[in-house]
């Protein structure tokens, strides 16, 4: 088994050069291609198509270029279970139909940004692939009720967001059940579309994973929705959801683990109780002064938190968040904290934190080598580690942060102008451990 990634950034596709390519391979052994947001032509596709017998699994986001004469070749590949054609708008019903009835063994299908399909391309999908259990769809305008309808019951996995069709509508027609549907993802749907979730979660008994994006509705429907059990609960960015609905929410229904946006409607208050593994993110919102108010939230003492992302779009943060967030989120895992202001190091305090394993940052601003010692010091369990757009960090500073955390593998420093193309080999080869640039 072989996958190919083509790089993005650095590599222009052409015809040769795709040739080239997939000569360094034995093609006839990759099972896994991805050409994301490649100038990928028609005629480059059909050589990949005959290159490559035996893929498993083809992903073409973004692929502009393509259109139906090349996709439906794709049906040649008898082998293929996973393909994502999201954001290629020149991809019609003609193609989805064609491959619909010739490639009988798709489990896993992204159209996202595919602006052409109409209710013939899902309809299409319900009956000629009945092995489909990942289906995402996005930014459709043309799709309506009747097509929604048609998907088949034995999903698994379904994204539906930025649709133009009525939930209202569909909740009336039929009562929308799933045999096998276990996760759930919703993206910017009205408040008006309330009743259409708790038909889906009051039908749906197998469901375990919910995610709602940016979504208008209030968590009323949670609350009147009694008969169901999630593991996971995703809320980003809907703002309607407050720390009273939470509190009361998590302590009386059995989620496992829970991904939230704090934002102003969250008061200090909120603590999530009965949740085993919450991961939270503050917005960007200048009505939170995370630098004077980040130790009040209750919820960041709690043993559950094990993910953090604090974030400003641009306002810097104060050194004493981090300093707090180290020295009181005990079990966190991953914490990730953009536009760090250090304002005067010797006075940071860090205590050990070993249970912190991935720190992900960015606009580190007045960086210096005390600042990074004690960090180091502190995350002695740190595997990897970004300061990108830092522009203070120096190849020094990475030298003393692999001399203190043994485990570290990588450092993301993209952006991060002090440090020298020779510096980054030299940090390579004397720190066994991946830069990322």
């Amino acid at each position: 088994m072989q996958k190919v990634n083509l790089p993005r950034n650095e590599f222009k596709l052409t015809r040769n050069s795709l040739n080239s390519f997939l000569n360094l391979y034995d093609s006839s052994i990759i099972t896994c291609f991805i050409a994301d947001k490649q100038s990928l032509t028609d005629e480059m596709l059909n050589t990949l198509i005959a290159s490559t017998p035996k893929l498993r699994m083809l992903s073409l986001r973004g692929c502009r270029c393509l259109t139906d004469l090349s996709v439906m070749e794709i049906s040649k590949l008898l082998n293929l279970k996973c393909l994502r054609l999201a954001s290629c708008p020149s991809v019609t019903d003609v193609s989805i139909i064609h491959l619909s009835k010739n490639l009988p063994c798709i489990e896993y299908l992204e159209v996202n940004g595919c602006v052409d399909l109409t209710d013939k391309s899902l309809e299409a999908i319900c009956r000629g692939w009945n092995k489909l259990k990942h289906f995402k769809c996005a930014a459709l305008s043309k799709i309506t009720d009747s097509g929604i309808l048609n998907l088949s019951t034995n999903l698994s996995d379904l994204n539906l967001f930025q649709m133009s069709f009525s939930f209202q509508r569909i909740v009336g027609l039929k009562t929308l059940h799933f045999r096998n549907l276990h996760c759930l993802s919703l993206i910017t749907i009205p408040e008006s579309s309330e009743d259409f979730l708790i038909s889906v979660l009051k039908n749906n008994a197998n469901l375990k994973s919910l995610s709602l994006v940016y979504c208008t509705i209030s968590g009323k429907f949670l609350l009147e929705s009694y008969d169901f059990s999630l593991d996971f609960l995703s809320v980003i960015g809907c703002n309607n959801f407050g720390s009273h609905f939470y509190n009361i929410f998590t302590d009386h229904f059995p989620i496992f683990e829970l991904s939230v946006t704090i934002n102003s409607h969250c008061g200090y208050d909120v603590s999530f109780p009965g949740i085993k593994k919450l991961s939270a993110r503050f917005s960007s919102t200048s009505t939170l002064n995370l630098s004077e108010n980040l130790e009040r939230y209750k919820f960041l003492k709690s043993d559950s938190l094990v993910s953090l992302t604090i974030w400003h779009k641009n306002i810097s943060i104060g050194q004493n968040c981090l300093e707090f967030v180290i020295n009181n989120c005990r079990n966190l895992q991953y914490l990730s904290i953009d536009r760090v202001l250090i304002s005067n190091s010797k006075i940071l305090s860090f205590n050990a934190n070993r249970s912190i394993r991935n720190l992900f940052g960015r606009y580190f601003m007045s960086l210096d080598f005390e600042f990074i010692y004690k960090l180091s010091r502190a995350l002695p369990s740190l595997e990897s580690a970004a300061f990108s757009h830092s522009y203070n960090l120096t190849a020094e500073m990475i030298d003393i942060l692999c001399e203190n955390c043994s485990l570290l593998k990588s450092v993301g420093i993209f952006g991060c102008k002090k440090i020298s193309d020779l510096e980054k080999m030299q940090l390579r080869e004397d720190n066994n451990i991946e830069l990322l640039d």
